[in-house]
């Protein structure tokens, strides 16, 4: 086994601040002059939220070290989705459309996701040990927010010399 995926489909895009308002999942704004209290429930939200997608018998002692990747599967607006009353809106983009989004504002789906293995005893710690090759993200672009995923793809890591 030379890699292992991990699949998250119709992934959460706003994480609940309280019962009624939410915090969109972007890297830059949680960690840009955001309330240390507030970063810190979201980010373990996000936790709770990855592990249930972490297969229980998931072993990598075989791929460590290890490079993860992150494939973002999201359609080209996906910066312009929001949340409205608890329900995401989101419409298809023109054909004109020119995105105004970064995808490395998504880094935070990595960092969650390799925290969340460290907490769940998959991996011992996501140090530079065990993941010396981190923060890679390609954007695949799908037509349907519907059919949005987060694909984690850890594989053996190959020094580069």
């Amino acid at each position: 086994m030379d890699k292992v995926l991990v699949t998250i489909p119709k992934f959460i895009t706003h994480v609940a601040k309280t019962k009624n308002k939410y915090v969109k999942i972007n890297g830059q704004k949680l960690f840009t002059g955001m309330n240390y209290h507030l970063r810190a429930l979201i980010v373990r939200r996000m936790h709770t939220y990855i592990s249930h997608y972490i297969p229980a018998g998931l072993d990598l002692t075989t791929i460590l070290p290890m490079k993860v990747k992150l494939y973002l599967h999201t359609p080209i607006n996906h910066g312009d989705v929001r949340m409205f009353k608890g329900e995401l809106r989101w419409r298809e983009a023109k054909k004109d459309y020119i995105p105004k989004w970064d995808v490395d504002n998504l880094w935070i789906w990595i960092k969650c996701f390799q925290d969340t293995l460290v907490e769940m005893g998959k991996i011992e710690d996501d140090n530079i040990k065990f993941i010396p090759n981190s923060g890679e993200i390609e954007f695949v672009e799908v037509k349907n927010f519907e059919d949005r995923k987060l694909v984690f793809e850890m594989s053996k890591y190959k020094k580069n010399v």
